[in-house]
């Protein structure tokens, strides 16, 4: 066997080490790849579940809004009613109060005898939504111009791309 000076062995020892660091560098930059990918999927499907979760919270919302103009209708004043006169007025825009509460707060009526707004001025209302749909605002931005809860302005959306896609 060839006999090498204890400097050459020192040399080709050294770059022996320097062979593994790089080979376990390479190895844990592949690792971490593959981790960061992972976890990108995973933001992405959580932003996906985030989505859906707002649009059946902005649903539920005019379905509650609707609830609470209807029942009072049907029923005459209403225990219900008079417990959301009871309670206070104050809400922040983007808050997640009941929805009685934020249209009594944002001056909507929240469905008393003789506090609902005429069909002239529902029409008034869905019409100019239409409007602001027609020039390409967001819905959030036409709900909240008009007014109306978002899950209102994406039917109203609905129907005028349904009306469009019949008429052609």
């Amino acid at each position: 066997m060839i006999e090498l000076s204890p400097q050459l062995q020192i040399i080709v020892v050294d770059i022996l080490f320097m062979v593994l660091v790089v080979g376990i560098v390479m190895w844990f930059r592949s690792w971490l790849g593959v981790q960061t990918r992972k976890l990108d999927r995973r933001f992405d499907a959580l932003d996906a579940s985030l989505k859906q979760l707002n649009q059946v919270q902005e649903r539920l919302q005019g379905v509650c809004r609707t609830l609470t103009v209807v029942e009072p209708r049907s029923r005459g004043a209403s225990s219900f009613s008079s417990l959301v006169d009871d309670e206070p007025a104050v809400v922040d825009e983007g808050s997640t109060a009941p929805p009685a509460v934020a249209t009594r707060a944002s001056g909507r009526s929240a469905g008393g005898p003789g506090e609902s707004p005429t069909g002239a001025q529902q029409h008034q209302t869905y019409e100019r939504a239409r409007q602001l749909l027609a020039k390409g605002l967001s819905t959030q931005e036409v709900a909240r111009m008009v007014d109306l809860g978002v899950a209102e302005v994406e039917v109203l959306k609905r129907m005028g791309q349904l009306a469009r896609s019949s008429s052609r």
